[in-house]
């Protein structure tokens, strides 16, 4: 029997194999996965336990939507109603009110101090800070001195897994912006100060204190495990985990009546509270597995997957580079397969099998199992492997034709 290491279709399966690894983990092809985490997704939150698969109640959205606009008058939001809209909700009894709204410039109408008198009332404001990078990290862009001196920042870059398109999946945590003061994203900081823990990172592990921890992937990434909508919405802002700020923001909360601030705390108490845009005019949506979803709503879903504790992480790399091993020695061996019909039935059920293995490895396990590299490089060998048995076969008819005139 011929050594199947002779074979020029074995050796170059190898090649493939062996390049496919750093291609994985540099995620050269992650467009191409981004679809495939999309498709997994959508499995993920209607097969298991659909019902269990929606947003905690620790986490609000107030969200300034298209009805709150249009009753305000004018765009941007001034900042001292964004004051007030803390203040109000802080009184309501939020553990931490989150502005996903960017401040880094002075008010032109001197609006900073009294924002800045709200906030400081509040004691529990998170507003946004902006990483800069220029290849390299070029510092973070903080909200303004005044406003910075009275409540904590994070920052809110919203970093896509795919040069080609914006598909924003993962949440990035940046190690050398941790040692800044509030250098970590947003999310993190709004459980930090909701757990009144401090962070750390240590060995690509995320530490809550001792209340959680949560293993990075090689870029320093969490998966985040977009939850069920509510059934006849297509935003999170839309279902029970939202709230329209146009409803609390002329609100007089010293004529207020007791049993209306009561109602107005059993839905805000002890939870954090994220305050943006859901209006198609500011442009503050992204593309994701679960199709387009406004920036604080992604915030939102990045806090309750680590509340959740991360449910969706990478498969070990010995899980990947074995299964992939493992599928395309498979489809190497249907070459073996004389009849053309059996074999392309062969190849068609691993291709199958494989499939629903990394699909259910996702949904059921939350392992994310690559599989675009495995795909690709799969058509490559069946191609490589239909080539040579046709060149065996082409040799083998010439032999036997020659064989035939030498007879006569």
């Amino acid at each position: 029997m011929q050594n199947p290491l002779k074979r020029w279709d074995v050796l170059l399966t190898l090649v493939m194999c062996v390049l496919m690894i750093p291609s994985e983990r540099y995620e050269i092809f992650s467009l191409v996965e981004d679809q495939t985490i999309a498709a997994r997704h959508i499995m993920r939150n209607y097969l298991p336990d659909a019902n269990e698969r929606v947003i905690r109640d620790d986490i609000i959205v107030v969200a300034l939507d298209e009805d709150l606009y249009e009753e305000y008058g004018s765009f941007p939001f001034r900042r001292t109603d964004l004051g007030t809209l803390a203040h109000t909700l802080s009184t309501f009894g939020a553990r931490v009110v989150v502005l996903d709204f960017l401040m880094d410039f002075r008010s032109s109408y001197q609006e900073d101090e009294p924002t800045a008198a709200l906030f400081e009332a509040s004691d529990n404001v998170l507003l946004v800070s902006y990483a800069q990078f220029d290849g390299e990290y070029a510092g973070i862009t903080y909200p303004t001195e005044k406003l910075r001196a009275v409540t904590r920042s994070g920052y809110g870059n919203v970093e896509p897994t795919s040069a080609v398109i914006d598909n924003v999946a993962r949440l990035r945590i940046h190690e050398r912006l941790t040692v800044n003061v509030d250098g970590w994203p947003l999310a993190i900081q709004a459980l930090a100060m909701y757990w009144d823990v401090s962070p750390r990172l240590e060995d690509d592990v995320l530490y809550f204190g001792s209340k959680i921890e949560v293993p990075l992937d090689q870029f320093g990434d969490i998966y985040i495990d977009f939850p069920m909508l509510d059934s006849g919405t297509q935003y999170l802002s839309e279902g029970r985990a939202g709230y329209s700020a146009l409803e609390i923001l002329d609100l007089d909360l010293d004529t207020l009546p007791e049993d209306e601030l009561e109602e107005y705390r059993s839905i805000f108490e002890d939870r954090i509270v994220l305050v943006g845009d859901t209006w198609e005019v500011t442009h503050d949506k992204f593309n994701t597995p679960v199709g387009q979803v406004y920036g604080v709503e992604i915030i939102a879903n990045t806090i309750n997957t680590i509340m959740n504790d991360a449910p969706l992480r990478p498969s070990g790399w010995f899980l990947e580079i074995s299964s992939m091993t493992i599928f395309l020695s498979v489809l190497l061996a249907t070459s073996l397969i004389p009849a053309m019909a059996l074999r392309l039935l062969a190849v068609v059920g691993a291709y199958v099998t494989y499939i629903l293995i990394a699909g259910s490895l996702y949904v059921y396990a939350g392992s994310v199992l690559s599989m675009s590299y495995a795909i690709l490089t799969g058509f490559m060998v069946v191609i490589f492997a239909s080539i040579r048995r046709y060149m065996v076969t082409e040799e083998k008819e010439k032999l036997s034709t020659a064989d035939s005139v030498e007879s006569n």
